[in-house]
């Protein structure tokens, strides 16, 4: 949307535009004559500064990023000096209170990544940003410069009918090391964090750390240097390259004083790792239930105490994951092949490769029930935090599709719910996700709250089935 703004003077009071907080979209605005905005510099709309300022003229654009509740100037700065424009908007106040300040924390579904790595348009797609856009609330997010990282796309994609993916992990680790000698600060030749942001001053109440588990949001991980090197590119862009993170996500988390607090991948990392890591399904990878329960005991009992409402998703079962039907079919190639050069029976071989993996894969699933089980408990404990039934979301999706236009879309493959990368959604499954904590605090809180639209999301969507279809790729020729 884009807002136009005519700033008529009168003395020193200006007729303000009313606007809706949640921002991230351009806002045109008339400055008075006497203003020479050739000479711009910067400009500040509200409580951050305006991104990608355009003039023409007396018209000044600028890519909003949002403001809380109130009336707020135009700061200019200008190689003659400053001007303020006093009362240049009115952000309409937020649809309850609860929604006042919106902080999301989690990994990297909370961050929106897709590709394989967190994105400027990722972080404006996230489930916190839809949900904050659907009910016109400030939410400010720590927005990359793009392009940042490589993503995985279409081009990445083996032939069909495998249409293999990338793996996940070797793709992000390669990615940071292509980014860490591109963003170099000019004067002490080092990497700056800061130089990844386009607003490194900002201070985003998204807190999405991607590849954190649980315990992690908790204690920081300060030993891993991918997490490290995250944490720093989402709430600590100042940092020294080598730094130590200064506050884990949780504490991040506490000190933005929440009204709510968005959770939506609580133990995602401690789950997929299993199925996404390497050739093969690892059980060792799942956290120990023993390990996780203290950590989630101490997760719940201080996002209570902020006395924020607190909303918790469970996630699907690992065997959703686009990523596991691929390992299957990888397993089956692989001991087809072995069978036919030994010459033995390859459809025997093909039965037994796929018993041993299902086997591993239905343990897999049963230990992430019980991490569920446990979040679920001690959700259960706090009044104040409620859980958000993601998981049967999307098995009831998994089943029966969901219609959004005239494609019926399934969390798989290119299947128009997931990114290129088999493990992340995409804008559409991004926006399903904050539906469903929309449809909860709802319920939870007998508020009247819109939802987002989906066919307008999945007709913009780069992983819509349409948008990945080309004259040399079908994603209908893969298999699912």
């Amino acid at each position: 949307m884009l807002w136009a703004l005519a700033l008529a003077c009168t003395g020193s009071d200006l007729e303000p535009l009313t606007v809706a907080g949640s921002g991230y979209e351009d806002v045109t605005l008339q400055v008075p004559a006497g203003i020479d905005l050739s000479t711009l510099q910067s400009a500040r709309l509200g409580p951050h500064l305006g991104l990608d300022p355009r003039v023409d003229g007396q018209s000044l654009t600028l890519w909003f990023q949002g403001a809380p509740e109130g009336t707020w100037a135009l700061e200019l700065t200008l190689s003659t000096g400053e001007r303020v424009l006093e009362q240049a908007i009115v952000v309409e106040a937020p649809i309850d209170p609860v929604f006042e300040r919106v902080v999301a924390l989690g990994a990297s579904l909370t961050q929106g990544v897709q590709g394989g790595v967190p994105s400027q348009r990722g972080h404006l797609v996230s489930p916190s940003a839809q949900l904050a856009r659907a009910v016109g609330v400030h939410h400010p997010l720590p927005v990359l410069v793009d392009p940042l990282l490589p993503q995985i796309g279409v081009v990445d994609i083996g032939e069909a009918p495998a249409c293999e993916v990338p793996d996940v992990a070797g793709w992000v680790t390669s990615a940071a090391t292509e980014v860490l000698t591109t963003f170099t600060d000019p004067d002490s030749g080092e990497f700056s964090y800061a130089l990844t942001r386009l607003d490194p001053e900002l201070e985003p109440f998204n807190v999405g750390v991607g590849n954190m588990n649980l315990g992690d949001y908790v204690d920081g991980a300060q030993s891993d240097f991918v997490l490290r090197f995250l944490g720093h590119l989402t709430y600590e862009p100042n940092a020294g390259f080598s730094d130590p993170l200064s506050e884990t996500p949780l504490e991040r988390v506490e000190a933005l004083e929440p009204t709510m607090v968005l959770l939506a991948d609580t133990y995602g990392n401690d789950v997929i790792g299993a199925v996404v890591s390497g050739s093969t399904l690892k059980l060792s990878r799942v956290t120990d239930p023993e390990v996780f329960e203290p950590k989630a005991i101490e997760l719940f009992e201080r996002l209570a105490a902020t006395g924020a409402e607190v909303f918790v998703a469970t996630l699907p079962d690992p065997d959703v994951l686009p990523a596991a039907a691929e390992k299957r079919a990888g397993v089956v190639r692989e001991a087809r092949a072995a069978a036919l050069e030994a010459g033995a029976d390859p459809d025997a071989a093909e039965q037994s490769a796929v018993d041993e993996f299902d086997g591993v894969l239905q343990q897999i699933v049963e230990r992430a029930d019980l991490l569920r089980g446990i979040v679920v408990r001690e959700v259960d404990r706090h009044p104040n935090v409620h859980i958000v039934d993601l998981h049967g979301v999307l098995n009831r999706v998994r089943a029966d599709g969901l219609e959004v236009g005239s494609d019926a879309l399934y969390p798989q493959k290119l299947g128009g719910l997931v990114s290129t990368d088999g493990v992340h959604f995409s804008d559409t499954g991004y926006a399903l996700v904050a539906n469903a904590f929309l449809d909860t605090i709802e319920q939870e809180l007998s508020l009247d709250v819109p939802r987002v639209d989906l066919e307008s999301v999945y007709a913009s969507d780069p992983y819509a089935i349409p948008a990945l279809t080309t004259s040399t790729f079908d994603p209908a020729a893969c298999d699912r």
